[in-house]
C-alpha cells in the first residue's frame, strides 16, 4: 500500500515538473488520477486532443519519455514519416523546428492532423502530405488495423483483421526536390515496415533521422543499420526489443 502511495505521488511530480506542458494542463493532471482527460494545452498554447489508449501511449512516448529529445530542431525542416495524429509536429515546433512536413495516409488520421492544424494556426509552417511514404511515387495497396498506429503496407500478426484501401505514394526525393528544402533537413520515421523502401536511396539535404525498423520488415534491423551506415551516417540504436529497434542517424562530414 505505502509503495502504491509512493508511485503515485512519483507519477504526479512527474507530471508536475514537464516541461512541454502548461501550468494549467499540469494541475489538472495532479487533480486527476489517470490520464484520461483528452484536451492537453502545451506551454506556448499548442493544443491536442488524445481520443485512444494508442494516442494517449503516443502522446507519453513524445512529451514524457523525450523518446525523439536527442534530435537537434534549431531552425530545421523536419519531414515526420507516420505523422499519426500530429502529436510530434507539434513537439517539433515546440523544440524550434522552422517548418514540419507530414506524411500521413490513413483517412482517419488525415483528419485529426488537419484538425490540430486548425486549431493551432500552423498552416503556415506545418504541411500535411496525405500520402504514404515509399521508394516511388504512385499507388499502393494499404491495410488499417482497428488500433490507429499499427496501419502498414504489411500484414501484422495478432492485430486483427484489416480492411484494405489504396493510398498515393510519394518518395523523400520527390518531397525535397519540389520544395527546395536546403540542407538542414532532420527525418523521424515510424511507417510500420516500409522504412526499408523509404530509406533506399536517401537525399544529401538529410543531416539527422530517428528511424524506427520493425520486426517484420524485409530486411533485418542488422542489415538495415549496415545500409544506412554505407549512405553515409553514424548511426546508434538507442533502444530495441522484440518488435522494433530505433536508429539515431547524423550524416558524416
Amino acid at each position: 500500500m505505502l509503495q502504491t502511495l509512493k508511485q503515485a505521488v512519483a507519477d504526479r511530480l512527474v507530471f508536475l515538473r514537464n516541461p512541454y506542458l502548461s501550468i494549467r494542463t499540469r494541475l489538472l493532471r495532479l487533480a486527476s488520477y489517470h490520464l484520461a482527460f483528452d484536451h492537453i494545452v502545451l506551454r506556448n498554447g499548442m493544443q491536442l486532443h488524445t481520443d485512444t489508449p494508442e494516442d494517449r501511449a503516443t502522446f507519453e512516448s513524445i512529451f514524457f519519455e523525450d523518446m525523439y529529445g536527442l534530435l537537434e530542431y534549431s531552425n530545421a525542416l523536419v519531414i515526420d514519416i507516420g505523422g499519426h495524429k500530429g502529436y510530434f509536429a507539434l513537439y517539433s515546433i515546440l523544440r524550434g523546428a522552422d517548418k514540419v512536413i507530414i506524411l500521413e495516409c490513413e483517412p482517419s488520421n488525415v483528419k485529426a492532423i488537419n484538425s490540430l492544424i486548425d486549431e493551432n494556426g500552423l498552416r503556415d509552417r506545418v504541411k500535411l502530405i496525405p500520402k504514404a511514404a515509399s521508394d516511388k511515387d504512385g499507388i499502393a495497396k494499404f491495410l488499417v488495423y482497428a488500433t490507429n498506429w499499427s496501419h502498414s503496407f504489411y500484414s501484422r500478426d495478432g492485430k486483427g483483421q484489416p480492411s484494405e484501401i489504396e493510398v498515393e505514394t510519394i518518395s523523400l526525393s520527390t518531397i525535397i526536390n519540389e520544395r527546395e528544402c536546403g540542407e538542414n533537413i532532420l527525418v523521424k520515421s515510424n511507417c510500420e515496415g516500409a522504412e526499408i523502401d523509404v530509406f533506399r536511396e536517401i537525399p544529401l539535404g538529410i543531416r539527422e533521422m530517428y528511424i524506427s525498423h520493425h520486426s517484420f520488415a524485409s530486411l533485418g534491423a542488422f542489415a538495415f543499420q549496415a545500409h544506412l551506415e554505407k549512405a553515409g551516417f553514424k548511426v546508434t540504436k538507442v533502444s530495441s526489443n522484440s518488435e522494433h529497434s530505433n536508429f539515431h542517424c547524423v550524416r558524416l562530414e
